[in-house]
């Protein structure tokens, strides 16, 4: 196992102008780009289209059973995963946790990712949730990613958008579940 040489990358230092960004497109499209069938040979997780968004409908059921989220929000999400134009994308790998621990930069370019447990073949859009929270470096990330992989679909960033909402649903299960109310009453 060699070393790779880099700094963790911290999405909140980044900026729209930040030259990393460009690199960052380009990982993510070079990670979509693998090839699929050398994935399902190594047994890795495979999801279509609809088990993602039967998997994301599981989790909104959990979250709507605790009774702390909002009605209008519940009634957002799940127009969303309702909709199946939503979910008209190809299943590409992916790696499944790309946050700012896992993607290392050494001079103004990533020089490697971490942290592959959750690779898998399911949505792409999976790997921006990380970007979701921050408008224009959101859409400076994804304009580098569509330059290099065109074949990316119209919703990804609806996707992610909502993916990243219910990533909050999802903590607030897992508190209550593990009986952290203090965090569930964040």
């Amino acid at each position: 196992l060699e070393f790779v040489y880099g700094s963790k990358l911290d999405f909140d230092s980044l900026r729209v102008t930040s030259p990393i960004i460009a690199s960052i497109g380009s990982t993510l499209a070079s990670i979509h780009s693998l090839k699929i069938d050398a994935i399902r040979a190594a047994g890795m997780p495979d999801y279509s289209a609809a088990d993602v968004r039967e998997s994301r409908l599981a989790e909104l059921d959990r979250a709507a059973s605790t009774g702390r989220i909002p009605a209008t929000l519940l009634q957002r999400w799940e127009s969303a995963l309702e909709d199946l134009d939503l979910f008209r994308f190809q299943p590409t790998v992916i790696h499944g946790n790309f946050v700012g621990a896992n993607v290392l930069e050494l001079g103004d370019e990533v020089s490697g990712v971490l942290g592959w447990s959750n690779l898998e073949i399911g949505d792409p859009a999976t790997d921006f949730i990380g970007f979701a929270a921050y408008d224009e470096l959101f859409d400076a990330v994804k304009f580098a990613y569509f330059e290099r992989r065109d074949e990316a679909d119209a919703n990804l960033a609806q996707r992610a958008t909502l993916y990243s909402e219910l990533e909050i649903a999802n903590f607030l299960v897992t508190s209550l579940a593990s009986g952290n109310t203090e965090d569930a009453d964040w």
